[in-house]
C-alpha cells in the first residue's frame, strides 16, 4: 500500500512539473501542442492506420516533442485493456495479442501473429503527455504481406 502511496505522488509530481516546464504566458492553460512522432516502424499507413502483416512483429514511433508519456488504455477489436497503477506505472500496457511499452520517448508496439481462424484484428493505443492525447490504430490482416 506504501508503495502505491509513494508512486501516486511521484506521478502527481511529475505531471505538476510538466505543466510548469510547458507553460507559456501567450498560451492558455491546458493548450497544449499535439505529440509529433518520428515514425520508426515501416509500416504502411492508408487512412490514418496503420497496416500490420498477419506475421505480426514489433514497431517504434519516437516521440519528438514530448520527453515522455504514458498509456491510458488499449484496444484489441471490441475489448478494451485500461492502465493500471500496478502495470509499471503506466508505461506497459498488454492485451490478449498484443503489448504497448513507452521507453523514454520510444512508444514500442508488439502485436502476435494472426492464427489459422482470424481473418482480421484492429488495435487501437491511447496515449497521454500531460493534458495531450494522442491515438494510433492498427490493422492486422491476413492478406498482409
Amino acid at each position: 500500500m506504501k508503495i502505491k502511496s509513494v508512486f501516486l505522488m511521484i506521478l502527481m509530481l511529475a505531471v505538476a512539473g510538466m505543466l510548469l516546464i510547458s507553460c507559456d504566458k501567450d498560451r492558455p492553460l491546458g493548450d497544449w501542442d499535439p505529440m509529433e512522432w518520428d515514425d520508426q516502424s515501416g509500416l504502411e499507413k492508408i487512412d490514418n492506420v496503420y497496416q500490420v502483416p498477419a506475421s505480426g512483429g514489433t514497431y517504434k514511433m519516437v516521440c519528438k516533442n514530448y520527453g515522455m508519456f504514458w498509456f491510458n488504455g488499449i484496444k484489441e477489436d471490441d475489448t478494451e485493456f485500461w492502465a493500471r497503477v500496478e502495470s509499471e506505472y503506466f508505461m506497459e500496457i498488454k492485451g490478449a495479442w498484443s503489448r504497448a511499452q513507452s521507453v523514454k520517448k520510444e512508444l514500442i508496439i508488439t502485436i502476435d501473429p494472426l492464427d489459422e481462424t482470424t481473418e482480421s484484428r484492429r488495435l487501437e493505443v491511447y496515449l497521454e503527455s500531460g493534458d495531450t492525447f494522442c491515438n494510433f490504430h492498427f490493422l492486422q490482416k491476413k492478406n498482409s504481406n
